[in-house]
């Protein structure tokens, strides 16, 4: 969290000064900060709350975009072409491929043996589907893995505090 407002900081002191990339990343920073301040303010922050935002911003989200759409997309487009375009972004199948299977990977986590359930989540798969979308086209527009790393894991972890 420390490291987060430091590094706003000097952003936003640094020499040459870009007025609306500021805002945004003071925005960033409020919406970091956010959710502990709101458990803090009530009372329930725990160690295990700080360290599952720590772990969702610095490894699980950058850990499953890897393989979705740093190993999974890359590779299937790179065989088969980006051909397809939205707007100003090419892609290809690699797209629709690694967001189905992050979708079906997300959807398969509500089936517990142990408790006796053998469903998957529809509504749950076709959500992470959506998002696999919008991730993979993050990662095609601007050709690595860092914005869908990013948006990964800010939305993973600001979910984890309010939650």
């Amino acid at each position: 969290m420390f490291i987060i407002l430091l590094f706003c900081f000097l952003m936003i002191t640094r020499k040459e000064v870009n007025p609306a990339g500021n805002r945004r990343l003071v925005l960033i920073g409020l919406l970091l900060v956010s959710p502990l301040v709101l458990r803090f303010l009530y009372g329930e922050t725990t160690t295990g709350l700080l360290k599952g935002f720590m772990w969702n911003i610095l490894i699980g989200g950058f850990a499953e975009e890897f393989f979705y759409r740093g190993y999974l997309q890359s590779s299937i487009n790179l065989e088969y072409g980006t051909n397809w375009r939205i707007g100003k972004v090419s892609f290809g199948p690699g797209l629709l491929v690694s967001s189905l299977l992050y979708g079906l990977g997300r959807g398969l986590r509500t089936i517990k043996p142990w408790r006796g359930v053998y469903s998957i989540s529809w509504s749950w798969t076709l959500f992470a589907f959506t998002v696999g979308i919008f991730y993979g086209l993050i990662r095609e527009s601007s050709g690595d893995i860092i914005g869908s790393g990013t948006a990964k894991s800010l939305i993973d972890a600001i979910g984890e505090a309010l939650v």
